[in-house]
């Protein structure tokens, strides 16, 4: 049982990842070159499993680049809160991780590499929580979907996310706390039952980075519900 929990938590986590990871050629070969590392630091939670995830990732040059694998290449160190204990590497998506029961409000995160002990530390702050409405329950494909999402409107440097089966709707203006989505935008979509989730995400730049820069990511993940499209 706990195994299949275990792979239950995994599972929803890496289904969840699609929403605000881009794809990216991964490689674990050598690298030198320390200023043209690219930071990413995300701070997610997944209200289905009550957990917040604090994540590290490292790129070559820009978030579109190669992916580095610090952890065998040019040793570094992360640390979340100033503690090195439970923060794991992930081989298969070369990141560093933590996870934290129930909801993390901030966290703080600190990159360096082993030689030079020269750190880099941020700051993450979760976003606001959204979700979906109650009555959002059935869509009638021929009217399309306007609803209200609970929650705060969009705010600066965020933008909500709403994904029914494989499609996907970004909600990026700033003041707006609804979707309004035509018959059209929803003609592919199957009659029958429909997995529905919405995520806010927010995105500002690392505020200390190799010369490369970097990013910080906030989400907050709804659980996902289950509607019927008529």
């Amino acid at each position: 049982m706990q195994t299949l929990q275990r792979f239950k938590v995994v599972l929803i986590i890496a289904i969840a990842s699609s929403f605000f990871v881009n794809c990216h050629t991964e490689s674990s070969g050598y690298f030198q070159g320390r200023e043209n590392t690219f930071t990413r630091y995300s701070l997610i939670y997944y209200e289905s499993l009550n957990l917040s995830a604090a994540e590290a990732e490292f790129f070559e040059f820009n978030e579109d680049g190669r992916k580095l694998n610090l952890n065998l290449s040019v040793p570094a160190k992360v640390t979340f809160d100033k503690s090195i204990q439970g923060v794991k590497f992930d081989d298969m998506r070369l990141k560093y991780y933590k996870n934290f029961s129930g909801i993390k409000k901030n966290v703080s995160v600190e990159f360096y590499y082993t030689s030079n002990n020269i750190p880099y530390i941020n700051d993450i702050e979760m976003v606001n929580s959204v979700g979906l409405p109650i009555s959002l329950s059935s869509v009638q494909k021929g009217a399309g979907l306007n609803f209200t999402f609970i929650g705060a409107p969009v705010a600066k440097n965020e933008q909500v996310i709403l994904k029914i089966n494989e499609l996907t709707f970004t909600n990026n203006k700033e003041g707006s706390n609804s979707f309004d989505i035509s018959s059209s935008e929803l003609s592919s979509l199957p009659i029958g039952n429909a997995k529905v989730s919405i995520l806010r995400m927010k995105r500002v730049p690392a505020t200390s980075a190799p010369e490369a820069g970097g990013v910080l990511v906030s989400a907050y993940q709804s659980a996902e519900k289950t509607i019927s499209i008529q």
